[in-house]
């Protein structure tokens, strides 16, 4: 129970650090981001396979992306403290929208408070995880029961409406 409404309490000042291990929280300052060469040809979003969770974007590096369930049109709860355990995918300064890997679409921009642009997936702000150490980890799904891969497989199915049979 003690978990859980600290859990809660991280979430609604937008803190998701709460839940991270110290660990987590002292590779932080080194969140994993694109190298210099990358950043140099700009932002990019590409598809991988990972294991258990399907196709999902990845940023340039092959990391893992996220999206953050309390981020809603407008408003950005990723901030503060948050940001240094999910870094977002940030454009490169200069740079007018991410590079769309083969099969990527939808992929557009946020402004973050300060001005930068964020690159986001059907309108969902993208992170990293400061968790995932290497190219391939999704040591963030399902953090605080908030953060989640981005999989293409569940946009398409979340997006969609059905009807059951005789109206109901």
């Amino acid at each position: 129970m003690a978990t859980s409404v600290a859990a809660s309490a991280a979430l609604a000042g937008g803190l998701v650090a709460a839940v991270a291990s110290p660990s987590v929280a002292s590779r932080a300052a080194h969140a994993v981001g694109p190298s210099a060469a990358a950043r140099s040809r700009g932002v990019r979003v590409d598809l991988a396979a990972r294991a258990k969770l399907g196709r999902v974007l990845v940023d340039g590096a092959n990391q893992t992306l996220y999206h953050f369930g309390a981020d809603r049109v407008g408003h950005l709860a990723c901030t503060g403290g948050c940001l240094s355990i999910w870094p977002p995918l940030l454009l490169a300064k200069g740079q007018r929208a991410a590079i769309a890997g083969k099969g990527v679409s939808g992929l557009g921009t946020v402004a973050r408070p300060g001005g930068r642009l964020q690159v986001t997936y059907r309108g969902e702000p993208l992170y990293r995880y400061s968790g995932d150490t290497k190219a391939g980890e999704t040591h963030g799904e399902g953090v605080a029961g908030a953060w989640h891969v981005v999989s293409v497989s569940a946009h398409a199915v979340r997006g969609a409406t059905t009807t059951a049979p005789g109206g109901y």
